[in-house]
């Protein structure tokens, strides 16, 4: 019978830690779907370090920067959305191998025609911006809309809300 105040001793114990380097210029592809139509393509750089041990348990710390790539998507009854990541996107991992920090930006280039009162319709380049933030169990996904193409229309989304903007992309 062991005493209360020892330590039962493991038969065994494993230290592990494992570090990724990701060099600029390398890719990483992700199909979406099994025809490869619906992809993710990133170009990133940065650094993770993968420890596990018996003490703290599985541990992944470091940064993955997406220096650039895009996602092609095509939802149920839309058209492909193309969205280019920005710079400065990144995915954080602190810990929580599970829960990594998002702070994801991109943008997806589109023509809509625009027709307002008494004027003819128009073909107008909008800019769809979608940002993804916070950790991946509670993340903020927000989108808006832009456009340098046309003064009248620009002025207009200028006086919409952040909400308003989000439901017209």
């Amino acid at each position: 019978m062991a005493n209360a105040d020892s330590i039962v001793s493991t038969s065994m114990a494993l230290n592990l830690e494992a570090q990724l380097h990701l060099n600029e210029g390398c890719a990483i592809n992700v199909d979406l779907s099994t025809n490869g139509k619906n992809r993710v393509h990133l170009q990133p750089s940065g650094d993770l370090t993968y420890t596990m041990s018996a003490l703290n348990g599985d541990r992944v710390t470091g940064r993955i920067n997406i220096d650039e790539g895009f996602v092609r998507y095509t939802p149920p009854c839309m058209s492909e959305k193309n969205f280019v990541f920005q710079e400065g996107s990144y995915v954080a991992f602190n810990g929580d191998m599970l829960n990594p920090i998002l702070n994801i930006h991109a943008v997806d280039q589109m023509k809509a025609n625009v027709t307002q009162s008494g004027q003819n319709s128009r073909l107008v380049n909008f800019d769809v911006a979608l940002s993804v933030t916070n950790t991946l169990e509670n993340m903020n996904v927000a989108f808006d809309l832009s456009t340098d193409d046309d003064i009248t229309v620009q002025n207009e989304l200028a006086s919409m809300s952040a909400e308003q903007r989000a439901n017209q992309a």
